[in-house]
């Protein structure tokens, strides 16, 4: 099952990383906010019309506590969504620096899960390499000014993607099978 979930999510980093190399035009960080904040108000809409739908009158202080906390959130969401919607491009370089801080994290854990995730089996020098150079496209995204290079970015996350994807799959066919290998012949003993 694990293992499912992991080609699952391997396949849609493959598929993200393909469509923000395509759609890599300047403009992209804009349309990418503006779905972030359509993301936020339909929910959050959604939350409103469930919450008063289901109010009561024989509710107790405590469940209209809460439905009022969950009307408080919701319009916060329906706000920031607007926002996100009216002006895209004041919240580009917090976008950017997000995709530069995932670009580290997910090099990181690469890199400590090829040191420590594997028993009995050294991981191939060059299975380090790809979450390496992730780690230095983040370091200098965030060294960086962010309009100067807003497009690039997203191509440059893009690639890490497929380029991440790849190398996960590489590491479940290189270092993953031999221990699938022993497992299924003591099952077969």
């Amino acid at each position: 099952m694990k293992s499912k979930n992991v080609v699952w999510s391997n396949l849609l980093m493959i598929l993200a990383g393909v469509l923000l190399i395509v759609f890599h035009r300047r403009d992209i960080l804009s349309v990418l906010i503006v779905a972030m904040g359509i993301a936020f108000i339909v929910p959050s809409v959604t939350n409103i019309v469930m919450l008063l739908r289901e109010r009561h009158k024989e509710w107790k202080f405590k469940d209209r506590a809460l439905m009022t906390q969950g009307v408080v959130v919701s319009l916060g969401g329906i706000g920031l969504g607007v926002l996100m919607m009216l002006n895209p491009e004041m919240l580009i370089g917090v976008v950017v620096y997000l995709f530069a801080v995932m670009l580290i994290v997910a090099g990181l854990y690469d890199v400590i899960m090829l040191v420590v995730g594997h028993d009995n089996v050294k991981p191939l020098w060059w299975l380090f390499l790809l979450p390496t150079l992730m780690v230095i496209a983040g370091i200098v995204i965030l060294a960086t000014d962010v309009k100067a290079i807003e497009s690039m970015v997203v191509l440059v996350t893009g690639i890490s993607l497929i380029a991440y994807a790849v190398n996960r799959f590489m590491e479940m066919w290189l270092l993953d099978a031999p221990k699938d290998k022993s497992a299924s012949a003591e099952s077969v003993n």
